[in-house]
């Protein structure tokens, strides 16, 4: 996958490395908080492919559930697994 802040990042680094005067020392401290914006960015990024993952084998479960003939709403399969995981029946 490429990363679109490729070169957003490779200037933050040449920024840092070449720090001297007050107004390159302000222009650091708003690198490093765009740098700090993109690990959050990319820790975001990570968490949301690992919750599709999720659900895509929450629907493939729940298609096999609804396939095998059992006289089980989804929604009932959905509060009882929300019930079970102590978060309340959403039904």
């Amino acid at each position: 996958m490429t990363d679109r802040y490729e070169n957003i990042r490779k200037a933050l680094a040449m920024l840092a490395e070449h720090a001297g005067a007050t107004a390159v020392a302000e222009a650091i401290r708003a690198a490093t908080t765009i740098r700090e914006l993109l690990a959050a960015r990319d820790q975001l990024a990570a968490a949301l492919e690992a919750a599709r993952e999720d659900a895509e084998r929450y629907r493939w479960l729940r298609q096999q559930w609804e396939g095998a003939g059992w006289d089980v709403e989804p929604k009932t399969l959905d509060a009882a697994i929300d019930q079970a995981r102590g978060k309340g029946g959403a039904g």
